[in-house]
């Protein structure tokens, strides 16, 4: 009896340090997912600024070329110097922000503090300006609510971008015409719960893949960029940093994500 007592006692203590291995092991690999998905969102975006980039650095050398131009054949007046460097000022101006709002995304430092959703939203789409500028995409926004969350404002603007990319690439894989992306934020009042809902018109997700965007490797040819890992991720930040919800459903023109918070 008492060495049955023991058997069983070593049974227990080798299953309880079998499940505390395999939670860490776990723990392990969704910090590892969080991390590879945050990589490939990082090499995108960086892709997305020097594209950005690109078109205002060109101004500028135009218009430095122009004063130098105007200089040797004695055009240069005080006027159009004021004129040139006010514009040259302005597009430097807008490459500074680009700066801001990838720096105010990717701080790897950033501590948990209290902002807006809205201003979440806007950080995101100055981040994919061109992206979206340059596969014609137009952008409705319609503001009805807000309100103050807390968490890491860079952890929800990932989140966000990596959810309108989603709609970028899908456009892209059906070639739509007509590309519309439209952003609602609304705030029950009685219940405090602001919804922030992302729809596009791509023509929406097969209904018999629908369930299953949210887990872990899941591909299609809806999310063939970063093998499925990207809308896992995004949910589980939504959920477990922000106390949130993420829903994702087809209306009448293509797919409509909404963040419950």
């Amino acid at each position: 009896m008492y060495r049955k007592s023991e058997e069983i006692g070593e049974l227990n203590k080798n299953l309880a340090f079998r499940v505390s291995a395999e939670v860490e092991r776990s723990r392990g690999k969704d910090l590892a997912l969080f991390e590879n998905s945050r990589r490939r969102a990082l090499s995108d975006l960086l892709m997305n600024i020097a594209h950005h980039w690109r078109q205002p650095l060109e101004i500028v050398g135009i218009l430095v070329q122009n004063i130098q131009d105007d200089y040797v054949y004695g055009q240069l007046d005080q006027e159009g110097l004021h004129r040139s460097v006010f514009m040259i000022m302005d597009e430097l101006s807008k490459l500074s922000g680009t700066i801001s709002s990838f720096d105010n995304i990717y701080d790897n430092n950033k501590e948990t503090t209290g902002f807006t959703l809205s201003s979440a939203v806007v950080e995101s789409l100055s981040l994919l300006e061109s992206e979206l500028k340059g596969n014609n995409i137009k952008v409705k926004s319609e503001i009805s609510g807000d309100g103050i969350i807390r968490g890491v404002p860079g952890n929800l603007s990932q989140a966000l971008i990596k959810i309108i990319t989603n709609s970028i690439d899908n456009f892209k894989e059906r070639k739509t015409s007509d590309k519309t992306i439209a952003i609602s934020l609304k705030k029950d009042d009685p219940s405090g719960i602001i919804a922030l809902t992302i729809s596009d018109n791509g023509g929406g997700i097969d209904e018999d893949i629908i369930d299953k965007i949210f887990d872990p490797y899941f591909t299609s040819n809806f999310k063939v960029k970063d093998k499925g890992l990207g809308l896992y991720i995004v949910k589980n930040v939504i959920e477990e940093e922000f106390h949130g919800r993420l829903t994702v459903k087809n209306n009448e023109e293509g797919a409509e994500f909404t963040i419950w918070i």
